[in-house]
């Protein structure tokens, strides 16, 4: 009895579960690396590996452990530390409550994984894994919300970074029920009540969601919360924080028809898409810059160290793919990219380059914040090599993309350049059976 007492008491105390969420937040963004580095050397070897360990499987366990794994681990690490700051710990009275979210929401990735790997994917895009673990996610989602609420209430406080983190889980504790919704037909299948151009619609908007309230808006709560902090400035301007988060809000829904460019759905659909998508960039760029601008207009001067390197280059890496991502939602440079390396459908790239960059940074200053300790030795030697890397991987994708869509011009008949491109091949089956395993005839 005293044990199960003396356990009650741990996890009442919301630095457990913060603790917990840190130390997985690590562990998954490590195991992403490594299945990213898998993942992108299939593409040029073949490689003499189980079939489980090939491309169709290592895919969606990626975007899995990256998106909910390292990067929602890390959001709940970080929201729980906010909320404790803001609300005063003495006001967050479910402490239990917020582990047993913890423990939800790393079954449901542990589930979802085994599930992913026994072949049951829901074949939609960062949605692969059974309306079991769905379940289970949104679960976590709903305990956070009901500890954070319940805590800024009895205190009466506020700060826009918990604001932010309350907006965050509240859009995507909507965005992946409907997303992921669908009637079960077994205990671990279920089928969508979408079909056609409402399915393609619906993956688009759940697509755009993911990158808004799965990706930069955890990422800006953390940057709004551990910036300031670790330099010991104040946030530049709350009235950029909040354009921020209503450019985002009111434009994310909507500029899920970006994806539908080129395809057969209403052209006003599409070109609402694009519209939303160049005023969704200057919302994401409001966020980002009013970070940059507490350090750089705060009237001090500053020497960052390796974490706030990795803050700084984490900051500039978000704008770069929020333009970038704007400027390719233009048609015509759309219809030369798209279906090059240069995909921003491709979710995530973001987290391995400014994603990954911010989590370690931000789980870094909470460490030290609950162990009273810095860590900073090997921190150094790590950022070099992220950005090296993120370097490396942004290059090579603009190279690839104009160099990929300058070779299928070449290809395309000249009549018909100027139009949606056109395969240079009318047989598939010819490239489908080239290379070594099939050479010569039959």
């Amino acid at each position: 009895m005293n044990a199960v007492l003396n356990l009650i008491k741990l996890v009442s105390d919301i630095k457990f579960t913060i603790r917990w969420y840190t130390g997985m937040a690590i562990t998954w963004s490590l195991l992403a690396v490594v299945l990213a580095v898998l993942n992108r050397t299939q593409f040029f070897f073949i490689l003499d590996a189980a079939p489980m360990l090939d491309y169709g499987y290592i895919r969606p366990v990626l975007t899995t452990v990256l998106i909910f794994g390292a990067l929602l681990s890390a959001f709940f690490a970080a929201a729980y530390y906010i909320i404790r700051e803001t609300a005063g710990e003495d006001n967050i009275e479910l402490g239990v409550v917020a582990f047993v979210g913890f423990k939800l929401h790393q079954a449901a990735l542990l589930l979802g994984l085994i599930t992913i790997f026994a072949g049951y994917n829901k074949g939609r895009e960062y949605g692969e894994m059974t309306w079991i673990s769905d379940n289970l996610l949104i679960g976590a989602l709903a305990h956070f919300l009901i500890v954070a609420i319940a805590a800024l209430k009895k205190s009466d406080k506020k700060s826009l970074a918990a604001s932010f983190a309350i907006i965050s889980a509240s859009g995507a504790l909507v965005l992946y029920f409907f997303g992921n919704f669908g009637l079960p037909n077994s205990p671990l299948t279920s089928v969508s009540l979408f079909t056609g151009m409402q399915d393609s619609a619906m993956q688009e908007i759940y697509r755009s969601g993911v990158l808004g309230y799965f990706i930069i808006f955890p990422l800006l709560t953390m940057l709004f919360q551990f910036v300031p902090s670790y330099y010991k400035v104040e946030l530049h301007s709350r009235d950029m924080a909040s354009f921020c988060a209503l450019a985002m809000i009111l434009m994310l829904p909507l500029a899920g028809g970006l994806g539908l460019l080129g395809t057969v759905a209403p052209e006003i659909l599409q070109s609402v898409g694009v519209f939303t998508s160049l005023a969704l960039t200057a919302g994401v760029l409001a966020g980002a810059l009013n970070v940059r601008f507490s350090i750089t207009q705060s009237g001090k001067y500053f020497i960052s160290d390796s974490t706030g390197l990795l803050f700084r280059f984490g900051g500039f890496f978000l704008m770069y793919f929020a333009v970038l991502r704007g400027i390719l939602a233009l048609p015509p440079l759309q219809n030369a990219v798209a279906f090059t390396w240069l995909n921003m459908k491709d979710l995530s790239v973001d987290v391995l380059t400014y994603g990954l960059l911010i989590i370690m940074g931000s789980m870094l200053v909470l460490a030290q914040k609950l162990s009273g300790k810095a860590w900073r030795a090997p921190v150094g030697w790590a950022m070099i090599l992220m950005v090296t890397g993120i370097f490396c991987m942004v290059t090579a994708d603009l190279f690839h993309g104009f160099l990929m869509n300058s070779v299928q011009s070449e290809l395309v008949p000249a009549e018909t350049r100027d139009a949606y491109p056109t395969p240079a091949t009318a047989s598939w089956i010819a490239v489908i059976l080239s290379g070594t395993l099939y050479q010569g005839a039959g």
